[in-house]
């Protein structure tokens, strides 16, 4: 009966109407509750609480209890999942859960857990994981700035969001500067960093090989200066320049070769240029700066090492730098051996008493001088007595006409004009011999005759080298014989003559 007296309510745990027969009162089922008395339905707990069937003790939504791993939430309506637990505890087959490996829940909330940030993780069943901050990143890894996911720390490269990837070390000649799911940057090509140097943070830590240097692009070694080859090929590397060649600028190109016949000591890192080749003895770099030439005054070939360049020797010459022999000079000329100003064939002396011809091809005998001033042993020497020349020439002097002489020595008789008949003799016409004078009979040509005036009684009126003719002679004659004999015919004496013979023909007869 209530209070009023007026009517039977169902007691507190009871639900129902005592009043009408077919309703009655029932003890609240599971999950039901009520108070008071009162002809009043039981009470539902809040969703996904429950009472025990039959708990006729349950009177207030306090008795309803939550699932497992859940809670009452502050509004009292419903049961949620605890922090660190996921699912739904309103759903009976859903419930809720522990958050798994890599997951976490920081309230209560009928939501599931939240995903780790890609890359890491909580271990299972770590309730305590509220947040991201909760989360771990795998080896070698950090959590990016915006939190969304682990990042492979610098040093070490690939992909922490990928388990069977992660982040290693950067490798032998890698780097990297940055977080980031990123491969390691490879060293410039030649250039390198030991394995695992996980400080190494740009390409500044890359140190190149040995005699090699970061060209200015920064993206490769290249060999130093003085140094040839290619530092990007460890077969190869950058070594010295050997002997005879240079390398001005840095490259991985070989050393460039001195100009030919020049050289540079092996190992000589300072020579840039090719001005730093220096030629052999006694020769020089030409003009066109590509070999080295003999220096004028001394023959050879200075790019051909067992030949080089010497001076010229005795009577030989050379004016400009080349790699040619020394010119000789015109036969029977000559310069002192070592004389290397010596520079054209007008350095070159001729022998005693000859000079130059004209062609310049030869030195020849003076005017006045015989021989051959191209033949050693021969010489040029001074027309002997009754001998003369009157040109320069490698000839024999001339002798003079029969009969005539020049005296030893005079080198300025030139011509036969030169030449003295002897005493009481003279040239004939004909200019090759000489010839008594009328008058006076022998032979010029004979020395041991030569001639001498007609004796008495005979006579010669044209030079010859015949005898005189004796008036005796004449007697015994024909007149025209006579006449024929002594041709007399232009002589001042012919009338004297004529005189003469008339009278011995008319005293003979």
């Amino acid at each position: 009966m209530n209070d009023a007296g007026d009517r039977c309510e169902c007691k507190a745990g009871y639900g129902g109407d005592a009043t009408v027969a077919n309703i009655g009162c029932s003890a609240c089922g599971t999950g039901a509750y009520k108070g008071d008395i009162g002809n009043t339905p039981c009470t539902s707990c809040p969703s996904g609480s429950s009472i025990a069937e039959g708990d006729t003790d349950a009177t207030d939504a306090d008795s309803c209890a939550c699932g497992l791993n859940s809670e009452m939430n502050d509004a009292g309506d419903r049961c949620e999942c605890k922090a660190g637990y996921g699912g739904d505890a309103t759903v009976a087959n859903i419930g809720c859960s522990a958050c798994g490996t890599g997951a976490y829940k920081g309230d209560i909330g009928n939501t599931p857990c939240t995903s780790c940030p890609s890359g890491s993780s909580i271990a299972e069943g770590d309730t305590d994981a509220t947040d991201a901050d909760s989360c771990a990143c795998g080896l070698n890894s950090e959590m990016n700035d915006a939190g969304d996911r682990c990042e492979c720390k610098a040093g070490y490269g690939g992909d922490a969001t990928v388990a069977n990837i992660g982040c290693s070390a950067c490798g032998t000649g890698a780097y990297k500067g940055d977080i980031g799911n990123t491969p390691c940057t490879s060293c410039p090509s030649g250039s390198s960093i030991a394995e695992g140097d996980t400080d190494a943070i740009d390409a500044d830590s890359c140190a190149c090989g040995l005699n090699s240097e970061m060209n200015d692009a920064g993206d490769r070694c290249e060999c130093k200066a003085g140094y040839g080859g290619d530092a990007t090929v460890v077969s190869i590397g950058c070594s010295a320049c050997g002997t005879g060649a240079y390398k001005g600028d840095i490259g991985n190109t070989p050393c460039t070769s001195c100009p030919s016949g020049s050289s540079i000591a092996e190992g000589d890192t300072d020579a840039t240029d090719a001005d730093s080749c220096a030629c052999g003895l006694n020769s020089e770099m030409n003009d066109a700066g590509d070999r080295c030439e003999c220096k004028a005054g001394y023959g050879g070939d200075a790019t051909v090492a067992n030949i080089g360049c010497s001076a010229c020797g005795t009577g030989a010459y050379k004016g400009d730098i080349g790699n040619t022999p020394c010119t000789s000079c015109p036969s029977g000329s000559s310069i002192a051996e070592g004389d290397t100003d010596a520079t054209d064939a007008d350095s070159c002396a001729c022998g005693l008493n000859s000079e130059m011809n004209d062609a310049g091809d030869r030195c020849e005998c003076k005017a006045g001088y015989g021989g051959d001033a191209t033949v050693a042993n021969i010489g040029c020497s001074a027309c002997g007595t009754g001998a003369y020349k009157g040109d320069i020439g490698n000839t024999p002097c001339t002798s003079c006409p029969s009969g005539s002489s020049i005296a030893e020595g005079d080198t300025d008789a030139t011509d036969a004009d030169s030449c003295a008949c002897g005493l009481n003799s003279e040239m004939n016409d004909a200019g090759d011999r000489c010839e008594c004078k009328a008058g006076y009979g022998g032979d010029a040509t004979v020395a041991n005759i030569g001639c001498s005036a007609c004796g008495t009684g005979a006579y010669k009126g044209d030079i010859g080298n015949t005898p005189c003719t004796s008036l005796q002679d004449m007697a015994v004659m024909p007149q025209w014989r006579v006449w024929a004999a002594v041709d007399v015919a232009h002589s001042p004496t012919r009338l004297k003559l004529e005189m003469l013979v008339a009278r011995l023909v008319t005293s003979e007869l």
